[in-house]
């Protein structure tokens, strides 16, 4: 059996690694990967997430943070991934933030060695993917190569660069998240439930609350309430950019939000800025309007909050696209990472849940 997986960012690893115990099954992987570009996708101007292209993708870019919430076989997964021993105790609210990022790197270079010379990465780009009666033929810059069972790794913002001989029409719709700033609030008019952290040597979970379709979370605020509306918004911003901004601040309230963002220190504080992140249409995302006034006051009423001290509504547009279809059926060899069932985005953190359902696909659809 030769699979063929296409990327190797989050999801393909995901993909790749369901196939371990099947080893013994598989002739070879070849996992196809655009390689060494170090192509990095800015979107100056405005408040989204930076995309890398090449080996590991966006994962380069991905903050790390993954929510508690779901069966106790993903919070294994997720205890797997972020190399950590029987810490998630049970499915709850709580985000997780580790200390460091997981080296994707590092993680390929383990599954090249566990699978020995079945794994082929494959340093080109694909064309074309054509079915066959059996199996699926890929077509890259190098040439084409037959695969009997395929996997898609893809940004679902790519998956229409490719073209797909004697498919089914590809029906989904892409998803996304924002993050909007609500506001700042006293601590004593928050909801007791709220701030809530743990600190662990390896990182922090943090609580927040839960709709259907978004979340709530938190930060302290230790600056001057004058000085509110002058707080940048730092994401999407490079690393060194970030770093240079606080040093030149010279501002301790800045250093010290800094280090709750990275570690979770000095999460203590008299007010706390409430961030909703909610899933929206990606032909949506640049609405300006969504969230004007009127729109942040039916968020805070169905929260059950008490009003800020004060107001926002700035917006910062994530890079967590995501399709969803009607149905997932049809091709069982050839399956999509990045498009789900209808309604399965719940405008969480969802990163290491696509990662866990890619391995439940993989393992029921081509090895039940």
């Amino acid at each position: 059996m030769v699979i063929g997986v296409v990327g190797s960012g989050l999801l393909s690893y995901a993909a790749v690694s369901a196939l371990k115990p099947f080893k013994s099954r598989i002739e070879s992987i070849i996992v196809y990967t655009d390689g060494d570009r170090k192509d990095l996708k800015r979107f100056e101007g405005t408040n989204q997430i930076n995309r890398y292209h090449g080996f590991t993708g966006t994962s380069r870019y991905w903050h790390g943070v993954s929510v508690l919430s779901g069966s106790r076989d993903y919070l294994r997964y997720l205890e797997d991934f972020y190399d950590i021993d029987k810490e998630f105790d049970a499915p709850c609210n709580y985000l997780y933030v580790p200390k460091r990022l997981p080296d994707l790197s590092r993680k390929w270079n383990e599954l090249e060695r566990f699978f020995g010379g079945k794994l082929i990465l494959r340093k080109t780009h694909v064309k074309k993917v054509s079915k066959k009666s059996i199996g699926f033929q890929v077509f890259d810059c190098q040439g084409s190569t037959f695969c009997s069972k395929l996997f898609l790794g893809i940004n679902v913002l790519d998956i229409p660069s490719i073209k797909y001989d004697h498919f089914p029409e590809l029906k989904f719709e892409v998803l996304d998240h924002i993050q909007v700033r609500l506001g700042l609030w006293r601590k004593v008019d928050l909801p007791s439930d709220l701030i809530k952290i743990t600190r662990r040597p390896h990182g922090y979970f943090s609580s927040y609350l839960k709709k259907e379709d978004s979340m709530l979370m938190w930060r302290p605020y230790h600056g001057n309430l004058e000085d509110y509306y002058n707080n940048q918004i730092n994401f999407g911003l490079s690393k060194w950019k970030i770093i240079l901004l606080l040093i030149r601040s010279l501002r301790l309230s800045k250093i010290l939000e800094a280090f709750f963002t990275k570690f979770g220190y000095f999460s203590n504080s008299d007010y706390y800025v409430l961030y909703l992140q909610k899933r929206v249409k990606y032909r949506d995302l640049f609405n300006t309007e969504m969230y004007d006034m009127s729109a942040l006051d039916d968020v805070i009423s169905d929260y059950g909050l008490k009003k800020p001290v004060l107001r926002d509504g700035r917006i910062i547009l994530g890079n967590h696209q995501v399709g969803e279809a009607d149905t997932k059926e049809g091709i069982s060899s050839f399956l999509f990472g990045a498009i789900n069932h209808r309604d399965w985005l719940k405008g969480e953190h969802h990163s290491l849940k696509c990662m866990y359902k890619v391995q439940l696909d993989v393992r029921d659809s081509w090895f039940n």
